[in-house]
This record gives C-alpha cells, structure tokens and sequence, in this order.
C-alpha cells in the first residue's frame, strides 16, 4: 500500500467506488458509480456504507478526514461488543480477555482509515448477533424484531451478513436435535 506512491492511503480499488456513489448521492445524481454522464444506477455495492460516509460529508463537509474520524470513534465500539458477547456466552474472565485481544490486535485499529465498509458492518454484526443470544435466552418479539432489523442492517452494508438469516435457524434445530 505505502510502496506505491499514487494510491492515497486508506484505499484499496472498491474505495474509490464507495466514495464516488457518495459523491454522486450528495450531487443529486443518485446511487451511481459512474463518474460522468449518463449516471446509470449500480447495483453492484451494498448501500449502507456510501449513505453513511454521505451523512457524514454532509454534516462535516466534503472532507474525507471525517470520515476516518468517525471510523476511529467507533472503532473501541468491536471491543466492546465482543466484551459483551464473550460475557454472555462464556465468563466475565474470558470477556475481558477475548476484548482485550481484540483492542490490542493492530488490524482492527488499521481498519478504521479505510474506506471500507468493515467498520460499520463488523459492529453491526456484533450487536445482531448479541441481540441473537438475548432472543434465545430471554424470548421476546423485541429482540427477535431488533435482531431482524439489525440483520437487515448488515445485510445493507456487507450481503455476507445474509447468511446468518440461514445458519441461525440451522443451529436452532441441531440444539433441538440434541
């Protein structure tokens, strides 16, 4: 990345694209990759992310340095979540143990100055996945709606995310098996 002195850092081929639909969405000329005339519509990144580094260019200027600024904020937010996730499946000691790996691991502080979706997406799918394990522990149409919607969310930012609509009613039934 740093050997090659015409990329900016913080960018890898798709971030171009995801930075050029928002600039096409804050120019009124809808969700398109194009960067000239006709603006054809694309189909071909998942939305979630473009609209948030456009709520952000547009609240904090047209300046991409929000946008990593941002990123950095939320970025103890995964240490956190694992914290939670690991103390509700395990115990407080390994919680903290598996946080605090995850705080010291340098990629998951690298990826916020990216212009990647992996930092809006991997909390997302943290927080759905917790919400998953209060729905199993605690019944409640709540937390299945909150999971559901928050699934949806992820689904919006990477569709890899789709595939726990499948692998959590598959583990439901092997538990049921047992």
């Amino acid at each position: 990345m740093l050997s090659d002195p015409g990329k900016k850092l913080g960018y890898f081929p798709d971030s171009r694209i995801y930075e050029q639909v928002a600039e096409n969405l804050l120019s009124g000329r809808g969700f398109s990759q194009s960067e000239s005339a006709p603006f054809k519509p694309t189909m071909f990144k998942e939305p979630l992310y473009p609209f948030f580094i456009t709520a952000v260019k547009c609240i904090f200027g047209n300046n991409i340095n929000f946008v990593f600024l941002i990123q950095v904020l939320l970025n103890p937010l995964l240490a956190v979540l694992v914290y939670f996730i690991g103390k509700v499946i395990f115990t407080e000691r390994i919680a903290r143990f598996a946080s605090f790996l995850v705080a010291l691991i340098p990629v998951y502080a690298e990826i916020s100055f990216f212009i990647m979706p992996e930092i809006i997406f991997m909390p997302l799918l943290m927080i759905t996945i917790l919400c998953l394990i209060k729905a199993d522990k605690h019944p409640s149409y709540l937390w299945f709606i909150l999971s559901g919607l928050l699934l949806g969310l992820s689904s919006l930012c990477r569709n890899a995310a789709f595939l726990l609509f499948l692998l959590y009613p598959v583990a439901i039934l092997i538990r049921k098996v047992k």
